[in-house]
């Protein structure tokens, strides 16, 4: 038996050794793709949402490009169909929710890093206003490193400069009643109003929503 095996084994050229590692390969590649990334947060959490970055049209987009397009809360009729075609969308859907609970829990770890969701959006709204262009982008990068650790230092950087500035922190404000925070502002135009009605955040979440149509009503349009 030991040398029918050794025989058998001999036997194997080199060109089905090559076929059998080609076959494997795909595999590997596919379970990287669908391996969700831990550390992530939402595009919400930024002080300016940032621009689309232009990159080169693949022909073939990975599950890892319509996944990240599918959280967008925009899917192009190329991808959908590109879905549709393959039998993809219950796996798809599960990949989507997995990374939406798994950011949502980052997002909540940051918030807690200023005392809540509040506090962190009159964070969001004083960055605005007084963080220059090349600050504004050194944070974001630090909270989209993928590093939640890097994250809560950005932030908890942020946080300092609010309090040397404001002498005590946002969360004192909103106590004190204070202009706590970005949800109970009115929009700024109506492209802002369109733009926060295409988050995947407004798509899933009712409470998103009435807060949205609720900023829409108080901004007169």
């Amino acid at each position: 038996m030991a040398e029918e095996n050794a025989t058998s084994n001999a036997d194997s050229t080199p060109e089905q050794t090559a076929v059998e590692t080609q076959e494997a390969a795909p595999q590997a590649e596919i379970q990287a793709d669908t391996t969700p990334q831990d550390d992530q947060v939402t595009q919400s959490m930024a002080i300016e949402e940032a621009a689309p970055v232009e990159t080169v049209e693949e022909s073939q987009p990975t599950i890892d490009d319509i996944v990240a397009e599918a959280l967008s809360g925009e899917l192009t009729e190329e991808t959908q169909k590109l879905i549709d075609d393959n039998g993809l969308g219950k796996h798809i859907d599960m990949l989507v929710a997995g990374h939406t609970a798994i950011q949502e829990k980052n997002n909540q770890e940051i918030f807690s890093v200023v005392g809540g969701q509040e506090s962190y959006s009159e964070l969001q709204e004083w960055g605005k206003s007084n963080m220059s262009k090349d600050e504004q982008e050194a944070f974001n990068e630090a909270l989209f490193s993928g590093n939640l650790n890097l994250a809560k230092l950005a932030v908890h950087g942020l946080n300092a400069q609010y309090v040397a500035k404001n002498g005590r922190s946002p969360d004192k404000v909103i106590e004190g009643g204070g202009s706590a925070n970005a949800d109970n502002r009115p929009f700024s135009s109506q492209m802002e109003y369109i733009k926060a009605t295409q988050s995947l955040e407004y798509k899933q979440n009712p409470e998103v929503r009435r807060s949205v149509e609720a900023k829409r009503n108080a901004s007169g349009f």
